[in-house]
């Protein structure tokens, strides 16, 4: 689970519900009008109180992690 593809996952949640701010959203520069979707602009958020965590494996194996702030 901590492998190339999960820890990434689990790295990101772990430091989003310890209250790490966010920088902005990488190759997303400008708001798609047709989608309704605004980039980040690395402004400061409120730290989430919960954070899923989403795998997907070939073979169709998947795996859901809920992560809270104590």
């Amino acid at each position: 689970m901590t492998g190339e593809y999960g820890g990434g996952l689990l790295g990101a949640a772990v430091l989003a519900v310890a209250g790490s701010p966010p920088g902005p959203t990488p190759g997303f520069a400008e708001p798609d009008p047709e989608l309704g979707v605004a980039p980040h602009d690395g402004s400061p958020l409120p730290p989430p109180s919960t954070v899923l965590v989403t795998s997907l494996a070939a073979g169709g194996a998947a795996a859901w992690l809920v992560l809270g702030r104590p």
